[in-house]
């Protein structure tokens, strides 16, 4: 069962049972830090670990937490100057910190598995709550080429399993997706998938 399955059932009940948004964001993060905590307990280091991570309830737990960022974004856009300066900074941190792990982390290190993917769930959090309210991190995620580079991989990520499809695909979206960025902003929209 795929999670968009469960979304609206998962919202509905937060609905009905939690009137604040933010103690439904606290709840979502609960239940996030205990899927994080069985995928924790199931991964051994050195076994095949693919229940682990592409199984559903173990997964869960980085989704959930773009979940309640979902519910926390009324709060973060009412942050007063210094706790949006604290927020900025925090972002800038979780951003070289995500660099650091995309360059240095491996799909089979142990620390991924005992909390480092839900680690770099909070920290992406952290990185789009900065993005949110005014100030550099957000001046700096919306340039036009980091918008086109996010748009090749979000449609990379989609291709198809077939070889000669998968090479065409690619091809298209290099070129689509490339070459937007090159036209005036009136055809931006018209010519382009992104």
């Amino acid at each position: 069962m795929q999670f968009y399955v469960l979304a609206p059932v998962i919202v509905l009940l937060l609905r009905e049972f939690f009137r604040s948004r933010g103690k439904a964001a606290l709840v979502v993060l609960f239940f996030a830090g205990c899927f994080a905590c069985e995928m924790a307990v199931l991964f051994e280091p050195g076994s095949d670990s693919s229940r682990v991570y592409y199984g559903l309830d173990t997964r869960i737990a980085e989704i959930l937490v773009g979940v309640a960022l979902a519910y926390a974004e009324g709060y973060i856009e009412r942050l007063n100057a210094l706790q949006t300066r604290l927020l900025q900074c925090a972002s800038w941190c979780g951003l070289a910190y995500l660099v650091a792990v995309s360059i240095y982390g491996r799909g089979y290190m142990t620390w991924l598995y005992r909390g480092g993917f839900f680690a770099s769930a909070l920290v992406c959090a952290i990185v789009v709550s900065g993005a949110i309210v005014p100030g550099a991190i957000s001046r700096v995620l919306s340039t036009r080429p980091l918008q086109v580079v996010e748009c090749l991989h979000v449609a990379l990520s989609l291709d198809p399993t077939d070889e000669p499809r998968q090479a065409y695909f690619c091809a298209s979206v290099v070129g689509l997706g490339g070459g937007s960025w090159r036209f005036p902003p009136d055809y931006r929209g018209q010519l382009s998938f992104c």
